[in-house]
């Protein structure tokens, strides 16, 4: 059953919910371990003066026509969106890509193929201000030559730090490279004679909220000084250490924490093995859709770069953090009836709207376990990191966003998700090969246990 075969990178959203309270101070500890040993030599700036903006020393001039900056992660699926955006502004002198080799594929078919895949204009990978390099951060100089250190030293106005292991299931420990690649970036800032005029962007994640008390309200758009409310998955704790580390860094700084990306525009390109495509595949398979009840505050990735970009070359000084979730969210069950509409439009085949009817979430996920038993699957791995997604995802809390609304038009002017987007999705993922092959269509008879 091809629905079971593929290795997925789940949202499983860890969270510290029924771990015994000496687990979650230990967790707590592991993180300010983590945070004193990738923080040593830095400021110890206060931290009530980071929930004000951060650039009093800034002498940078955002949105000069000389804008030179920094990319990290350029080859992920926000990170392509981001260059493009870069190469295609005016005001952008030079874009440095850094990323790691591949043995696979050279720099530029790697980015080639994120274009392909999400109708980016590819043309923009042969425009003169991009500069591919190719390191290790765990090497000194960030493995690069002594030379291209001292171009960076001396140009960069910007560092936009956009890369991170999306692995929702691993314990913090197994993020410390990129931990002490942000180190090592803040360190290639500090280096510079122009420290006050470079800004350094970190895309971070709402999955550091993870343990946030909501009886103190909204989580905030400043440093939160508390390693418990972190506490969960370590994927979530480790953006959080990286965040604290950010704190001591004495550069202008901002920490962007967003929330969910959903596909965009042009084309609606959205990872089949993310958590949502892979439900979307088994409501498919299963002939059922699951409404929760809760709302969707999912941001697409077009959106998110832009407003990426308007924050980082903001005229006005930043504040430490913003965070990034739609700010007019609708109901989770409008997007999955429209997933139902839109596979009933593309697909075809006699079907109907009782052909995928609506059941429980408990219930969806029961049907989920017994067709994975009926296919020899290993239905308790798939069921569980599936139950997590749906009953864990109204559990994130509410954040106040009003640091990210001031500082982007983009996010003040963001439409709803509606059924034309929605439909984009469905049919990126049937252009993919990922719904409607036969193989599904031949056994969903056989789901309706």
């Amino acid at each position: 059953m091809a629905i079971f075969s593929h290795d997925f990178e789940f949202f499983s959203y860890p969270t510290s919910k029924g771990l015994p309270v000496q687990d979650i101070v230990q967790h707590a500890e592991s993180i300010e371990a983590m945070v004193s040993k990738y923080s040593a030599g830095l400021d110890d700036n206060n931290d009530d003066s980071l929930n004000s903006p951060t650039s009093s020393c800034s002498t940078r001039k955002p949105s000069a026509v000389n804008e030179i900056v920094l990319l990290t992660g350029s080859t992920g699926n926000l990170g392509c969106y981001i260059l493009a955006s870069l190469l295609s502004k005016d005001h952008v002198r030079r874009v440095y890509t850094f990323n790691r080799k591949s043995t696979d594929r050279n720099i530029m078919d790697r980015h080639k193929a994120q274009f392909e895949d999400k109708e980016l204009n590819v043309a923009l990978l042969s425009s003169p201000k991009l500069v591919h390099l190719e390191g290790d951060v765990t090497l000194p100089g960030l493995g690069l030559s002594e030379k291209v250190i001292t171009n960076l030293q001396q140009e960069l106005t910007a560092i936009i730090h956009n890369a991170w292991n999306s692995n929702f299931s691993s314990p913090l420990s197994s993020f410390e490279h990129h931990i002490k690649g942000t180190r090592a970036l803040i360190d290639l800032a500090r280096s510079s004679s122009r420290r006050n005029a470079i800004r350094f962007l970190f895309t971070s994640s709402i999955t550091m909220t993870q343990n946030w008390d909501e009886s103190q309200g909204p989580y905030p758009e400043t440093l939160v000084m508390d390693a418990m409310t972190a506490v969960g998955g370590g994927y979530g704790e480790s953006k959080y250490v990286a965040e604290r580390i950010l704190a001591k860094s004495g550069l202008e700084v901002i920490s962007l924490r967003i929330g969910q990306i959903c596909g965009g525009e042009p084309n609606g390109a959205w990872k089949s093995v993310e958590w949502f495509p892979i439900c979307v595949k088994a409501c498919w398979y299963l002939g059922a859709i699951f409404v929760p009840s809760h709302e969707t505050n999912w941001m697409t990735m077009d959106s998110t770069s832009d407003i990426v970009l308007e924050i980082v070359f903001h005229k006005d000084p930043l504040p430490f953090a913003a965070n990034l979730t739609h700010p007019r969210p609708v109901s989770s069950a409008f997007i999955l009836h429209a997933v139902r509409d839109a596979l009933i439009q593309e697909l075809g085949h006699g079907l109907s709207p009782e052909s995928l009817r609506q059941v429980s979430v408990k219930e969806w996920i029961d049907m989920l376990e017994r067709s994975a038993i009926t296919h020899n699957a290993e239905p308790r791995n798939i069921s569980r990191l599936l139950s997590k997604i749906i009953f864990k995802l109204p559990s994130f809390v509410t954040l106040d966003i009003s640091n990210a609304i001031k500082l982007s038009e983009r996010m003040r002017t963001l439409e709803p998700i509606d059924a034309r987007l929605v439909s984009k999705w469905v049919k990126f993922w049937i252009a993919s090969g990922d719904l409607g092959q036969s193989g599904f269509c031949e056994d969903r008879s056989r789901a309706h246990l």
